[in-house]
């Protein structure tokens, strides 16, 4: 889900011409955002069990 210069750049004159209090990009993480709403710890733990923990598991088994 990453997104090129080109998707953000057409995003923000999007925004320029209609703006709006808030624009998530990729649509498809609206719903994680909805669900933070209501269940932020979910949300949390699922950040952190997805993305830090795999992103550091050779700083977290250096350690020991």
């Amino acid at each position: 889900m990453v997104l090129t210069a080109e998707q953000v750049g057409k995003a923000v004159v999007k925004l320029v011409r209609h703006p709006r209090r808030m624009w998530i990009m990729p649509w498809l993480w609206g719903f994680t955002v909805s669900l933070n709403r209501f269940l932020p710890g979910l949300v949390d733990r699922m950040t952190i069990n997805t993305f830090t923990l795999p992103e550091r598991a050779d700083e977290i088994t250096n350690r020991n």
